[in-house]
Order: C-alpha cells, then sequence, then structure tokens
C-alpha cells in the first residue's frame, strides 16, 4: 500500500483555489477509505492481490462504500440492543 497524503487547506490560497481543495479532499478520502477496505479484504474476504488488482476502480468504491456501511449497519445495531438490554422493564 502507498501512503496517501492528505490535502492541506494551507497550500491552496487564491480565488478559486478552495474548490480545488475540496476536489482534492473527495479523491483523497475516496482512496483512504478503499485502502482500509483492502485490508478487510484479505482478513474478511479472503480475495487476493492479483483478483482486487483485476477489479475496475469504480467496482472497487462501490465494493468500499457497501463496507463502510455494512460497518455502520453493525455499530448501530449493537448500540439498540445495548438500549435494549439497558431499558428498566
Amino acid at each position: 500500500m502507498s501512503e496517501l497524503k492528505r490535502p492541506k487547506i494551507e497550500d491552496y490560497t487564491g480565488t478559486n483555489n478552495y474548490e480545488q481543495f475540496f476536489a482534492d479532499m473527495e479523491v483523497f478520502l475516496d482512496a483512504e477509505k478503499i485502502q482500509k477496505f483492502e485490508v478487510a479484504l484479505k482478513q474478511d474476504y479472503g480475495i487476493d492481490d492479483k483478483t482486487w488488482a483485476n477489479t475496475p476502480d469504480k467496482m472497487k468504491s462501490l465494493l468500499a462504500d457497501l463496507h463502510e456501511e455494512t460497518l455502520k449497519h453493525a455499530w448501530i445495531m449493537e448500540e439498540l440492543e445495548c438500549w435494549r438490554d439497558n431499558m428498566p422493564i
């Protein structure tokens, strides 16, 4: 995995450069999400490097988004179960 460089707002000066900053930040966040997902691919799903390398970038982004949503869902369900268990009856 390559090291990602987070865009800094200080590097974007001028009139229209803030729009470029937000565009660069979005690209950075997508790349970071995919990079985190690549770890889960090997550990949780058993997808090898060759298969992942042959996967189109848009599909990678979509899979990373779906993985992130499942993690959010799992967290919400865990919180709801804790709330249910702690409710006075």
